[in-house]
């Protein structure tokens, strides 16, 4: 009989302890999965023409065979003086199915994907050109900002945002990474996530 009570104190000290210590390094982990694509980062090479190296970035992520650049979008779109002029929303598309050689049909439109579609994008293997305007303080739209998204993170930490997202920016050749509602609202670089090139996934 003592054996026995001697047995549940035991068994009773170790689950205490797993309670105690190790319980609580467990669920402080965090879970994070990401999903994201490989992408080939150029620069834009005149200040208008975020529009042309996005297609160009995301023309080769859809065909790595490609060997089109910027200019050649700038050059069949715009013409051949190479003018530093910014493109329609229409105007990227077509750059980007031009950089990737047909391979592969894009859609546009002034529409902002959600986290969830972005996400099923990049699992399906294409990047997603995202283009933020820039707003007056009464709602209109002064211009805008074409960058590349090509990694999303759900990251699970108790208090914080869990939807993350990271862009190529082809201005300054550096990546970002903000929550999906600060690039959408515009809190986290002054612009507003509004508009989208990419390729409909199932």
């Amino acid at each position: 009989m003592k054996k026995k009570v001697m047995l549940c104190k035991i068994l009773r000290g170790v689950i205490i302890v797993f309670l105690l210590i190790l319980l609580p390094q467990t669920l402080g982990k965090a879970i994070i999965v990401t999903t994201a694509v490989d992408i080939i980062p150029v620069m834009q090479e005149k200040s208008n023409w975020c529009w042309a190296a996005c297609a160009e970035i995301c023309g080769k992520n859809a065909n790595p065979n490609s060997t089109r650049t910027q200019r050649d979008v700038v050059r069949t779109i715009k013409g051949s003086s190479l003018p530093n002029v910014t493109g329609t929303l229409r105007q990227s598309e077509i750059g980007t199915e031009y950089v990737a050689m047909s391979v592969m049909d894009y859609l546009y439109g002034e529409i902002r994907l959600d986290y969830s579609q972005i996400t099923e994008c990049l699992a399906h293997g294409y990047a997603v050109q995202a283009a933020a305007g820039i707003y007056s303080l009464d709602g209109v739209r002064q211009g805008g900002h074409m960058v590349v998204i090509n990694m999303t993170q759900f990251v699970d930490i108790v208090g914080e945002n869990p939807y993350r997202l990271t862009y190529y920016d082809p201005n300054d050749g550096l990546s970002y990474t903000c929550t999906y509602e600060e690039f959408c609202n515009g809190s986290f670089n002054g612009r507003r996530y509004d508009q989208t090139v990419y390729v409909e996934v199932e």
